[in-house]
């Protein structure tokens, strides 16, 4: 829920609170897909205020980090949208209905966080013109218009009455989770409801409505669901870790989280991967070693056959290869090899 409309909602209004007036003194990647702003405002002359973004671009992965403190590498960095450098921000506006926020800088000029999932991006304008993106991978963004960002959608009980699909019409900034939730609360009272729509109906609106209460309120959740750490402001719904009220902590926590998580599961798969090859090698191993003991306990020993044949070395043609003689120990006819340049005795 990271990059959901709700959390960025809350999100953008503390960076633009943590912003507001201060200056960028420098834009630079390190690592790929990765971008790192640093700000500035001068407390008093001696004592300097400094506030990070560090956005995590990654197609598996999409996070904004702000750490207290940032070193820059003295090697693979490069500095980008050098014409925002010194310009002072002078507001953070959220997107209406849209997982993007822009911040505004003096001079006509700013940068949008778009928090498309994998296809997130940062885009640099210059009064409302795109000049260069982040990812250039995306091509269509520089064809994005972000005067029609604000989406303003009727989401009144009268328009949730007249709409065939209102999750998805009236409040496509759901998400999955969000719409698990809701769904899963009305399909648990179906047995009851089947047989009166309007019932139905009303019940789906009045989930709806308390889950906008949990996503308008500032409670963010650290949570384990299906054994995956994520951010929530759901409060039902896997096992709660943590629990916070500012959602720039919270997203500091869930990318910390996240990432130990992330390595701590690929240190893991490696090592599980290893133990079970190894496994499989002392399974094929022990079921030869187990068919070895059981020829040894149930088969016939070499010095019983040497017996068998010295008893009837009388029947054994000369040059045979192969002779059926009375086993006196099992009671039964046995097939028994021999090598054809060896007389019965040698054998």
């Amino acid at each position: 829920m990271q990059n959901n409309y709700y959390f960025l909602k809350q999100l953008s209004k503390t960076i633009n609170f943590n912003l507001k007036n201060k200056v960028l003194v420098e834009c630079f990647n390190q690592d790929k897909d990765e971008l790192v702003f640093s700000f500035c405002s001068k407390k008093d002359e001696n004592q300097q205020s400094y506030f990070y973004i560090r956005a995590d671009l990654s197609p598996s992965f999409t996070c904004l980090h702000f750490p207290t403190d940032f070193k820059r590498a003295n090697r693979n960095s490069v500095d980008l949208f050098q014409e925002l450098i010194g310009l002072q921000v002078i507001g953070v506006h959220q997107y209406l209905n849209e997982r993007a926020f822009i911040c505004n800088f003096n001079s006509n000029k700013s940068i949008v966080f778009k928090m498309f999932g994998p296809k997130s991006n940062i885009i640099y304008c210059d009064n409302g013109i795109i000049k260069s993106v982040f990812q250039t991978k995306f091509k269509a963004d520089y064809l994005l218009n972000f005067n029609n960002f604000d989406r303003k959608i009727d989401q009144s009980f009268e328009a949730f009455q007249q709409s065939k699909n209102p999750i998805k019409e009236l409040f496509p900034t759901f998400g999955k989770e969000i719409i698990n939730e809701i769904e899963n609360k009305v399909e648990g009272n179906s047995s009851l409801l089947a047989n009166n729509l309007s019932i139905n109906s009303n019940l789906l609106w009045t989930t709806i409505q308390a889950s906008l209460d949990q996503l308008h309120s500032s409670t963010f959740y650290i949570k384990k669901l299906r054994n995956q750490i994520v951010l929530s402001m759901l409060k039902e719904g896997g096992e709660i870790i943590k629990q916070f009220d500012n959602p720039i902590l919270a997203s500091n926590e869930f990318y910390y989280a996240f990432k130990h998580q992330n390595v701590f599961e690929v240190e893991k798969g490696l090592l599980l991967n290893d133990c079970e090859s190894q496994i499989l090698k002392l399974k094929f191993s022990i079921s030869a070693l187990n068919e070895k003991l059981n020829r040894l306990q149930n088969g016939i020993k070499n010095v019983e056959i040497a017996n068998i044949i010295m008893a009837n070395m009388h029947l054994i043609p000369l040059s045979s290869t192969t002779v059926v003689l009375f086993d006196f120990y099992g009671n039964a006819q046995l097939n028994i090899k021999l090598k054809k340049e060896l007389n019965p005795q040698q054998n």
